[in-house]
């Protein structure tokens, strides 16, 4: 049964993996819509379109966010550890989930700081779905590789010894 639940890790990480290309971020101003964001954008940083005071579009750059670039390396890095087949394999997946959680926890704590630092309180910060889905899966990869790392020592310690 091990075995087959063991499947689900690399797949967790890589349903995480592709939330990237979902919207993680809307802002809003006075219940009027200004951007959304996508994981990958957080990533890769991006060019918004703003309405000047006068009726101007101007662009505005928005670099890349180091914590969400991290996010990301610790998510890929997950589910690259999945794929190990010893006995301790399931515990690395599981802190690797657990420093991609914590990652996730600061970078939306980041946002929340630096929307109201230059937002100066105006703008609204909303999470969407891509962060959300994330945030569950991450939850998913911790409980699912600490129950295969603790079940598979219960196993060795239940072994009759050999002597």
């Amino acid at each position: 049964m091990q075995e087959s639940l063991k499947k689900f890790s690399p797949t967790i990480f890589g349903i995480a993996i592709l939330c990237f290309i979902l919207p993680w971020v809307n802002f809003s101003c006075q219940g009027q819509h200004v951007a959304t964001f996508t994981g990958l954008q957080l990533v890769t940083g991006t060019t918004v379109q703003q309405q000047g005071m006068f009726g101007q579009r101007q662009n505005q750059k928005v670099d890349s966010e180091p914590l969400a670039v991290a996010v990301l390396l610790f998510t890929v890095l997950g589910l690259a550890l999945s794929f190990l087949k010893s006995r301790k394999s399931s515990l690395i997946p599981s802190i690797v989930g657990v420093v991609s959680f914590i990652l996730l926890l600061l970078l939306k704590s980041k946002i929340e700081s630096d929307t109201i630092r230059q937002g100066q309180g105006m703008i609204q910060v909303e999470y969407a779905i891509g962060f959300w889905l994330v945030f569950i899966l991450f939850i998913a990869a911790i409980a699912l590789n600490g129950y295969l790392y603790f079940d598979s020592k219960k196993e060795i310690q239940s072994m009759p010894s050999q002597t």
